[in-house]
């Protein structure tokens, strides 16, 4: 699933166009900064506390995007992407094409087994403070 927003950069004011790529994990924190004045903007899906820094949402905003503003595709498990805006051009299709399908399939392999350990991160944690070596 994607999501489309615009972001007003709250240092120089400029407007940029985001589409949001989601993942599989419950967290999903994100972070690009500003093409114009590389401000820093971060937002977390998943978290009751956390809010969007750095910029602000531009209310009244309506997709498809026009191509007029700057453009920044974000996914949790991709490159941030900052470009042109072409519709239907997605960070995995760009990743899938740019990388092939044989390259892909051993990164999404490594992709499920960080959805596989997410879940468990505490269990983890606990389990790796408390090895001793002997």
């Amino acid at each position: 699933m994607n999501l489309c927003e615009c972001f007003r950069c709250i240092t120089c004011g400029t407007e940029i166009d985001c589409r949001i790529g989601m993942s599989n994990r419950d967290v999903q924190p994100f972070q690009f900064a500003c093409p114009k004045c590389e401000e820093r903007i971060s937002f977390v899906f998943g978290q009751a506390d956390a809010e969007l820094q750095g910029a602000e949402k531009v209310e009244g905003f309506e997709a498809p995007f026009k191509g007029e503003k700057p453009f920044v595709d974000l996914h949790l498990d991709f490159p941030v992407y900052v470009g042109k805006y072409k519709m239907g051009m997605t960070t995995f299709l760009r990743v899938t094409q740019e990388l092939g399908m044989g390259a892909y399939s051993h990164l999404n392999q490594r992709l499920h087994m960080l959805n596989y350990l997410h879940p468990v991160q505490r269990d983890l944690f606990s389990l790796i403070t408390q090895y001793k070596m002997r």
